[in-house]
């Protein structure tokens, strides 16, 4: 008895003792899990409070009026065109259209430094904002979270840096109605993500980089209105998802690649008026299955339009225009899916079928003839 007494005071200690491990265990589990909470606030507070710190900064260095960005204001909630996380983290800025104050209006610049401390922006977007100067090379250098880049009409001048090229999150790069010159820098073709490339009225010049064929996943390409020369790449054959292909408005030269349509069957718009292109088309270009427009208008293309009765399960195409170039032979049946059509000021001849439009523009110059 007395062993089994002993035993039951061994068993009771034993207990007491696991208690109080348990309890330690407990204990410095919740001290563990309290000070990770600690520093996540904290952490969360100082990044609030830097970012709160740099958007300030930006609104001075920008000149934005009080009424959008009120100095007072929590930024993730009153501010136009500021969008946060649920940690209070800015992840979008979009201040196109805004207005700088009368002050703000004396010595406009391009001048977003503070940007760097925003380490979670995704999107900045600052179209029809003057900003006047070259673009900086932050973009790409020491900000590089961003999947939108929209720097439309904002009076920038100077070359498109080749940092831009290490934005590799980057699926809209939008400079388009500035007056960049320059050339177009080979080095965007690395941006693997990219969906939408403009570049249209600026002062670029050069030929078109090949580069832009290794943009798999670009879906709208417009280049036009610049000063770019030389011929159209060929390896433009590989952006197989491009729904928008936009050159026109350059000093180009030469023909259309023949096989520069084989593999973009989802193209939509095509627009290469007044390019000064020559040469006959390729072959499937007109064929296209989901094609709505067709711009091939001030060139000096000079072929016959194809005698094809190929059906197409979309709907008719919106637009063809191939006036102003030297197109010859009878109108054919390929006609027949097109709403709008404007042949003129080319050297076809013949009767005028009854499956044109009645919308269509045939109106001749002194070399063509028709039989209406």
């Amino acid at each position: 008895m007395k062993g089994f007494k002993g035993f039951s005071i061994y068993s009771s200690e034993f207990r007491e003792t696991m208690v109080g491990q348990k309890k330690t265990t407990t204990l410095a589990v919740f001290f563990f899990f309290f000070i990770l909470l600690l520093e996540s606030t904290f952490e969360q507070q100082t990044s609030s409070s830097v970012e709160k710190s740099a958007l300030l900064a930006l609104r001075s260095s920008l000149g934005l009026r009080g009424k959008d960005w009120p100095v007072k204001g929590d930024p993730c909630l009153n501010w136009n065109g500021v969008k946060c996380d649920r940690n209070d983290r800015v992840t979008k800025i979009n201040i196109s259209g805004f207005r700088r104050t009368r002050i703000g209006n004396q010595n406009p610049e391009f001048s977003v430094g503070s940007l760097v401390n925003l380490t979670r922006l995704t999107s900045f977007n600052a179209s029809s904002f003057s900003l006047p100067g070259p673009i900086p090379v932050l973009f790409g250098s020491s900000v590089l979270t961003l999947e939108v880049l929209d720097l439309s009409s904002c009076s920038i001048t100077g070359t498109i840096p080749t940092s831009l090229s290490r934005l590799s999150r980057l699926t809209v790069l939008d400079l388009s109605s500035n007056s960049l010159t320059g050339s177009i820098p080979a080095s965007l073709g690395a941006l693997s993500k990219l969906q939408r490339l403009n570049l249209s009225r600026n002062g670029l010049s050069s030929s078109t980089p090949l580069s832009l064929g290794d943009l798999s996943a670009l879906i709208d390409l417009d280049l036009s209105f610049n000063d770019l020369s030389g011929s159209v790449p060929s390896e433009l054959k590989e952006l197989r998802d491009l729904q928008t292909l936009v050159i026109a408005g350059n000093r180009l030269s030469g023909s259309l690649p023949p096989d520069l349509f084989s593999s973009l069957s989802k193209l939509q718009i095509v627009d290469f008026k007044s390019s000064g292109l020559t040469g006959v088309l390729p072959s499937r270009l007109l064929s296209l299955p989901d094609l709505t427009m067709l711009d091939l208008s001030g060139n000096q293309f000079s072929d016959e339009l194809p005698n094809t009765t190929v059906s197409f399960v979309s709907t008719t195409v919106s637009l063809l225009n191939i006036s102003g170039n030297m197109f010859y032979g009878n109108l054919t049946l390929l006609l027949k899916r097109f709403k709008v059509v404007d042949l003129s000021r080319n050297y076809f001849q013949g009767k005028v079928p009854e499956f044109i439009p009645i919308s269509a523009s045939s109106s001749s110059s002194s070399s063509s003839s028709f039989a209406l």
